[in-house]
């Protein structure tokens, strides 16, 4: 299903747990407030995994995307740490910290 991530097309607590991957580094400021609230509304868990903040990388960065069929376009690109990401989620659990990826976890009730 193809879906807006702030307008989910689901009931309110359809869900158990919903899994955000490689999203939330994508967002502009205050989206991820939207994005958080609507996740709340159709599950009480969220998981969330990003791109790592680390030795190598800046913890923000807009990018050049190329597509197959050669036209590009810009994406701001951010990296997180652990106690960033579990800062801006107002997360409760650090599920998985490596040096490429992180996972936390945030109950919303």
């Amino acid at each position: 299903m193809q879906a807006d991530a702030f307008a989910l097309p689901f009931a309110s607590r359809s869900f158990e747990r919903a899994v955000a991957s490689h999203f939330l580094g994508h967002l502009q400021p205050g989206e991820a407030a939207s994005f958080l609230a609507e996740t709340a509304r159709v599950a009480p868990e969220l998981v969330v995994a990003d791109s790592a903040l680390n030795a190598d990388t800046a913890p923000e960065a807009w990018q050049e995307r190329v597509l197959l069929d050669g036209s590009r376009y810009r994406i701001d690109e951010r990296w997180f740490t652990p106690a960033g990401l579990l800062a801006e989620l107002g997360g409760r659990d650090v599920l998985f910290a490596g040096h490429w990826f992180l996972a936390v976890r945030h109950r919303t009730g």
